[in-house]
């Protein structure tokens, strides 16, 4: 009998160490890499989520998103795709990052998206009939919705440097048709996923009217893409100009709560600037503005620790809410992590 009790309360433990994401807590997530393998073992981390971006190949990689689906499966984890579809389907004809250098996504995407549609919608389909076979259908997959969406829409065109050619495509097209062709073809193949839109930060007061050509029952959620975004703020990012706040991005798009992610900025290099994310008071000050989870690109073991210690960290549940504004948290240093008893593979 004894060793069934320690068995169960091993169980139990592992589970709150172990478990996916979970609109009722406080989510703790990382990026996938390229050191790890289907069968690596996130175990005892504190992980709800694994992610990864997708969309550079016509077809889903089984030795790359195909691994982190089962892994995220074999771990008891959600696997979060940041679906960076259109942009790389572009980049495979010609286009740039819009600070690449031209032709670029802010002078021919709009045009590729009127003449490709068809194309780039089979690429998404894909990539969800992909994971569909190696995770599953029963389960929660999230997908953010192409970062930078904004950028091939009329008013992405108007604020920026460069010129669509043919103009940028009607907000309300950007938001209804093409984002619900998207939807529709992940959910065709993986009816519980759940759909993100990216928080634009720099929109600053036209972010409402840009939420609002959204159907937002067909969203569960807000993410952030970039890095950069700042844990102990109640503004998204620090750059001029960007002064949309969490708590309004989440009121804009009617109370969705907000994965975010950090631990890495230009160029998609990592570096170490989420420190932010690793205290109490900030965290709850966050989750005050609607924040759900953190995503961070390559953590170090602190990082980990901390999700570990922190795993059961409360978030008001129940459907979309209504954020309270916030101010910067006050400095509050994270509790000193215990060590782990667990046989852990991943870094």
């Amino acid at each position: 009998m004894r060793g069934i009790y320690f068995l169960t309360i091993s169980l139990m433990l592992s589970t709150a160490l172990w478990a996916d994401f979970d609109d009722c807590k406080f989510n703790f997530g990382r990026m996938w890499h390229n050191s790890f393998q289907e069968n690596t073992s996130f175990a005892g981390q504190g992980l709800s989520h694994l992610a990864i971006w997708v969309g550079d190949n016509d077809t889903y990689n089984g030795y790359w998103e195909g691994a982190m689906a089962k892994a995220a499966k074999a771990n008891n984890l959600t696997p979060v795709f940041y679906a960076y579809v259109i942009a790389e389907y572009g980049k495979d004809q010609g286009l740039k990052d819009c600070d690449m250098g031209t032709p670029n996504h802010c002078t021919g995407g709009a045009k590729l998206i009127r003449n490709n549609w068809s194309q780039i919608l089979n690429r998404y389909k894909n990539y969800a009939q992909g994971v569909a076979s190696d995770y599953g259908t029963s389960k929660t997959t999230i997908w953010l919705i192409e970062p930078d969406y904004l950028q091939y829409s009329v008013t992405g065109d108007n604020m920026s440097n460069f010129s669509q050619e043919g103009g940028g495509i009607p907000d309300k097209d950007m938001g209804g048709k093409y984002f619900n062709d998207i939807v529709n073809t992940i959910k065709q193949h993986l009816p519980n996923a759940k759909i993100a839109v990216d928080i634009s930060p720099w929109l600053n007061n036209n972010l409402a009217a840009w939420y609002n050509n959204f159907d937002k029952s067909k969203v569960d959620y807000l993410f952030t893409s970039g890095g950069r975004t700042q844990g102990n703020q109640a503004r998204i990012r620090s750059d001029n100009n960007n002064t949309v706040t969490w708590a309004q991005a989440s009121q804009d798009m009617g109370g969705k709560k907000i994965i975010a992610d950090d631990g890495y900025g230009v160029g998609g290099a990592s570096n170490n600037d989420y420190q932010d994310w690793m205290n109490l008071s900030n965290i709850q000050a966050r989750i005050n503005d609607g924040v759900v989870g953190i995503t961070i690109q390559e953590p170090n073991s602190s990082y980990t620790d901390f999700a570990k210690n922190n795993s059961n960290i409360s978030v008001p549940c129940g459907g979309s809410t209504q954020p309270t504004p916030s101010s910067s948290s006050s400095s509050v240093t994270a509790p000193t992590p215990r060590s782990s008893s667990s046989s852990v593979t991943a870094p």
